[in-house]
């Protein structure tokens, strides 16, 4: 059952949230990568390596190339045996295909000099979500990150926990898929800052208290506004 969620609704969500969970920047790698002043294709990387494993293991990945590569650009990346790299982030899973992917990236971003990243900047979100995901190897969940979390731009990247709440909330429909949700959330949400932080709560939230197995509705903040669904 999807539930009629208003602005309001959201806002109430979000407020009771805020007092459940005190968010620490080194537990999205993204998040804090960008705090630390990452460039941008240190930010796409580090959003590549988070694929499939936990943000401390995409981080702990990620500083152990910055130690290989010293910074992580697109020339280091390419000018490095691709060995080196899959040792240095084996610790972020699926070390090969992260790897090809970084490689890929690199090469095609070469390709385009500083121009790219410039250019995305004067570009409305939309317009810049195209351009980043004709990239190899990103995807929207990688596409949306780095525009909510580095750019500033009004998107909403869906991880699983995402998925998943949101879903129970009734925010969303259990048939739903990717997109589906990310222009859901938009439609109440337009405003980045609240985005970057709603993206990161319900994460916590998916993380602490709504997990994919044994939820812990009993005590949960925000059970109340929940539609409490269940998808198969």
């Amino acid at each position: 059952m999807e539930l009629e969620w208003s602005v309001e609704r959201i806002e109430e969500l979000l407020k009771r949230l805020r007092t459940r969970y005190r968010l620490n920047a080194s537990n999205f790698v993204a998040w804090k990568l960008v705090l630390d002043g990452a460039n941008d294709f240190e930010i796409l990387v580090a959003t590549i390596l988070s694929q499939n494993t936990s943000d401390r293991n995409a981080l702990r990945a990620f500083e152990n190339l910055r130690k290989v590569l010293g910074t992580i650009t697109p020339e280091t990346v390419v000018r490095s045996d691709r060995y080196v790299i899959e040792k240095a982030i084996a610790v972020a899973g699926l070390q090969r295909r992260k790897t090809e992917a970084i490689i890929k990236l690199a090469h095609t971003l070469m390709m385009y000099g500083d121009r790219f990243f410039e250019e995305l900047r004067s570009m409305d979100v939309e317009e810049a979500r195209r351009r980043l995901l004709s990239l190899p190897g990103v995807g929207m969940k990688t596409a949306d990150v780095y525009l909510l979390m580095k750019l500033g731009k009004a998107t909403y990247p869906i991880d699983t926990h995402n998925m998943r709440v949101l879903k129970r909330l009734g925010i969303a429909s259990c048939s739903d898929g990717y997109e589906d949700i990310r222009r859901k959330v938009l439609r109440l949400v337009r405003e980045p800052s609240i985005l970057r932080e709603m993206h990161m709560l319900i994460i916590q939230h998916g993380r602490e208290t709504c997990r994919a197995r044994n939820p812990a509705c009993s005590s949960c903040i925000v059970k109340d506004l929940c539609a409490r669904v269940t998808c198969v």
